[in-house]
């Protein structure tokens, strides 16, 4: 049984939504329109979990409720480290959405990856929402186009264009609402106005060492090509390497750090995660990826060979007794488990 929202102090009660579905009036009722409107500019909860329909959002425990409300706050800059299947990018994409929607005009909104084909995959999944939700669509008519595909004078994968003008006083020109980029290379002339750095540190990136500390220095250099040094940047992902970018900079910018399981030893997100499906992921995960992508902690593969369960693993998947008392920082040629 739902815990009564009395009880959960974190959660904003909702419960207005089911009279309005029960009277069928939110298209008659303007007052009720007008809220709903106001909400999905200031509620990222809500935008997300009742006009874009992430439907999965956690209600018992305050994860993504405590996630949203940070990222309504003003601020400059943002780590969001969250474990793997925690829908930290769902809540990154409700928050670009949010931006547009806060400022059509003015919006020109970054998304940007270790490189820019997984950056567009972000994008492409921001596009999608905008082109197949009829309510977002009816219930900012003036921003988003019914039929963006024919309307719009930009939609691709990889950059688009909500209804806006082309021109702004003191601006010109105008570069596209939203629009993916790599950081290698660094992007240049970059005039956002909020900036989403996702998964930039992942495992296609973390085997090779100056490839990391490259990434790194390229999130310290994205900041200078901004238009400002306090354009928002909000970074989400979770721990692949000690020396990566998100275990570097949660030293450095305020952080939202949450992993699978609380102190207590309970589910952070019990309806998604109950505790014997985690038990099932300790068994079948590695420790590396168990303490980086679950538990949030920076484990160097060099402390690998202090867990002896994972011998025989090792063992079966090529690596070599020598190899197995020396150092796991550098994999064999063609060997490995999926680190």
């Amino acid at each position: 049984m739902e815990t009564p929202v009395s009880a959960k102090p974190w959660a904003r009660d909702y419960s207005f939504l089911t009279k309005i579905t029960a009277k069928n009036d939110f298209y008659r009722n303007k007052i009720t329109r007008e809220a709903m409107r106001e909400l999905g500019k200031t509620d990222l909860y809500f935008l997300c979990k009742y006009l874009l329909g992430f439907n999965q959002l956690e209600t018992q425990t305050p994860i993504h409720h405590e996630m949203c409300r940070r990222l309504e706050e003003p601020f400059e800059r943002e780590l969001q480290l969250m474990f793997r299947g925690s829908f930290k990018t769902t809540i990154g994409i409700g928050r670009v959405i949010q931006e547009i929607i806060k400022d059509p005009e003015g919006a020109q909104i970054g998304v940007g990856s270790d490189q820019k084909e997984r950056a567009e995959e972000r994008t492409l999944v921001i596009r999608d929402i905008l082109e197949g939700n009829a309510f977002l669509q009816k219930l900012y008519p003036e921003i988003f186009y019914t039929t963006p595909q024919k309307e719009s004078d930009q939609w691709t994968s990889y950059a688009f264009n909500v209804k806006r003008s082309k021109w702004k006083e003191g601006l010109g020109f105008r570069k596209s609402t939203v629009s993916a980029f790599g950081l290698r290379p660094l992007p240049t002339g970059s005039h956002y106005t909020f900036v989403w750095l996702d998964d930039v540190e992942n495992e296609a990136n973390v085997n090779n060492e100056k490839l990391v500390e490259q990434l790194v220095a390229n999130v310290n250099g994205l900041i200078p090509t901004l238009q400002s040094i306090h354009i928002p940047v909000l970074m989400t992902g979770t721990i692949y390497h000690p020396k990566g970018p998100n275990s570097f900079f949660q030293n450095l910018w305020p952080v939202y750090k949450v992993p699978i399981l609380n102190s207590r030893g309970q589910s952070n997100f019990p309806s998604q995660f109950p505790l014997e499906d985690i038990a099932k992921i300790r068994r079948d995960t590695n420790e590396w990826i168990w303490q980086g992508q679950y538990m949030l902690k920076s484990v160097p593969r060099t402390e690998l060979n202090f867990y002896p369960f994972m011998h025989d693993a090792f063992l079966s998947c090529g690596w070599g007794e020598k190899e197995l008392a020396h150092d796991f920082s550098t994999p064999p040629e063609g060997r490995g488990v999926g680190l």
